[in-house]
């Protein structure tokens, strides 16, 4: 399965700009709007796009479950 995801600090600005990074290509690259996405997680399409602009940054199980509804894992990097 290909992977999604990166966590830095998790009070990082980095952490926000990965995240954004990261969603955004998993979307791209499965060919899923935000709105499709939303509606599998039962979010509202502002939520969703509150994380995919960096504007809140997700849990490690909101994360989880982003990388399911788009048959990806979750890949976690220590750096």
């Amino acid at each position: 399965m290909p992977c999604f995801g990166r966590v830095l600090s998790p009070k990082s600005k980095e952490m926000k700009k990965e995240t954004k990074i990261d969603l955004k290509k998993a979307l791209a690259n499965k060919n899923v709007s935000e709105a499709e996405l939303a509606r599998r997680l039962g979010w509202t399409k502002q939520y969703l796009n509150k994380i995919s602009c960096g504007r809140d940054n997700p849990t490690m199980e909101q994360l989880e479950r982003i990388a399911e509804s788009l048959g990806m894992t979750l890949h976690i990097c220590f750096e």
